[in-house]
């Protein structure tokens, strides 16, 4: 067991983590209720304040903390900072973004992977694929920021549905490494992020990120392990 002075010591790490609010009406998704489809209301939205949303569901749970912090930009409605009790140290930065501002939101998480002297050493976009839908070009970054990036093993985590294919040559033109993708069709709720998150803060593998992510979503969907693991790309 890590014992928060210990995991202080040898680990202090920085995350943002981007969430497009789902938006019924400026996104291609299923349409879900009224009040959870909202992309201008983050109180309530599906992947904020909803039950299973970010900052409602991180603030039930007991080792972490939720702490607001100012909005810094317009496409920007809420932010919170994340951390563990294990690792004090440690910030996790989430943005809740406007829904309609999707194409923004996908920007920004490519803009700060290309920053490769940025303090964020996982950057995560959870929603809706939005490459899906959109065209988003991958800007070219110099050979030494994407060396940068490769030294630093600095990660990137899509959770949206059938991530992957859509992500990960960006990733790979960046230097980034695919850290937690997904493979399928799948809800990009909280429990999965905490599961990911945990593993980073201990500097485990990709492959032990994915199968945490894995267990917490075949537990909260009730559905087979095995069938988690594919969706995480998990060896079998």
């Amino acid at each position: 067991m890590i014992t928060p002075s210990l995991a202080s010591a040898q680990t202090r790490k920085k995350a943002r983590i981007i969430v497009s609010l789902a938006d019924n009406a400026n996104q291609g998704i299923v349409p879900i209720k009224a009040s959870l489809g909202n992309g201008q209301d983050a109180k309530n939205n599906l992947y904020w304040g909803a039950l299973y949303g970010a900052k409602t569901y991180f603030k039930r749970m007991e080792s972490w903390t939720v702490r607001q912090k100012d909005i810094q930009a317009g496409d920007i409605l809420d932010a919170f900072a994340l951390t563990h009790v294990a690792f004090p140290d440690s910030e996790i930065s989430f943005e809740a973004w406007d829904g309609a501002a999707q194409k923004n939101s996908v920007k920004a998480y490519l803009s700060e992977l290309r920053e490769s002297d940025s303090e964020n050493e996982l950057v995560g976009f959870i929603g809706h694929n939005a490459l899906m839908d959109l065209f988003v070009a991958n800007l070219p970054v110099t050979k030494a920021a994407q060396r940068r990036n490769l030294e630093r093993q600095r990660k990137g985590i899509v959770i949206a549905c059938n991530s992957a294919p859509y992500f990960e040559p960006h990733h790979r033109a960046i230097g980034i490494e695919s850290y937690v993708m997904t493979r399928g069709l799948m809800a990009p709720e909280a429990y999965v992020l905490e599961g990911i998150l945990l593993a980073w803060l201990k500097n485990q593998t990709s492959q032990a990120s994915r199968l945490e992510a894995a267990k917490k979503y075949a537990e909260y969907q009730k559905i087979p392990l095995r069938a988690a693991k594919r969706l995480f790309g998990v060896k079998l």
